[in-house]
């Protein structure tokens, strides 16, 4: 957990009063009774001059915490809404929304990975074992090669083992496997699992042997 600040800049004229902010915070999923939630009005004072910053502290976010571990809450989406009852007068009120989103490591591991029997024409599974925490909510699995990423089907998620589909047209090759625990976000506070290597064999069948020729004398 932490304190949660905002800065606000003030584009009229010097200001000094109490300031209403609304806070909301939901995962960044479908909300369920299970997910860290929070809607909260606060009034701060403040002392703000034509062009001047002020810095406000709204309140402590316990997550990730005990109840919310960063396994299954890697990943919060923060807005502000300054003045949200329009109770001071204002030019302009298109500016007083914030919105971010927060992310933190999950903490997932991969510990090993078993590829299942091929069979021709459908595609094979892939078990990760490890760490990977109780739901798979904004989670996904890739497979890297040459710069490239595959995403994955997750066909079955458990807290310590994950079966997802390989492609039946999967190139073979070397790749990488990784559990993505928070969604790509410009390659900014994004976060995986360790890489794992895994090898992709491509499959060979028996040859089929011509049938004995028959001869008449």
């Amino acid at each position: 957990g932490g304190r949660l600040k905002v800065a606000l800049m003030n584009h009229g004229f010097a200001f000094t009063d109490d300031v209403e902010l609304r806070l909301a915070v939901l995962e960044s999923v479908v909300s369920g009774e299970s997910d860290f939630a929070l809607d909260i009005i606060v009034v701060v004072p403040i002392t703000i001059g034509t062009g001047g910053v002020a810095v406000v502290d709204i309140v402590s976010l316990d997550w990730p915490s005990e109840k919310y571990p960063a396994l299954d809450h890697p990943q919060l989406r923060v807005g502000v809404r300054v003045n949200p009852r329009g109770r001071i007068s204002e030019r302009s009120l298109s500016n007083n929304s914030i919105e971010r989103t927060l992310r933190v490591p999950c903490g997932m591991i991969i510990e090993s990975a078993v590829r299942s029997h091929f069979h021709e024409g459908l595609p094979a599974l892939l078990e990760l074992h490890g760490r990977f925490g109780s739901a798979q909510k904004t989670k996904g699995v890739v497979l890297r090669r040459d710069g490239r990423e595959i995403s994955l089907l997750v066909a079955d998620w458990r807290s310590d083992a994950l079966k997802v589909v390989l492609p039946r047209n999967l190139p073979a090759g070397q790749y990488e496997v990784v559990v993505e625990c928070t969604e790509k976000a410009c390659g900014q506070g994004y976060f995986t699992s360790n890489s794992l290597e895994i090898a992709i064999r491509g499959e060979t069948t028996e040859p089929k042997r011509d049938a004995p020729e028959l001869r008449k004398d």
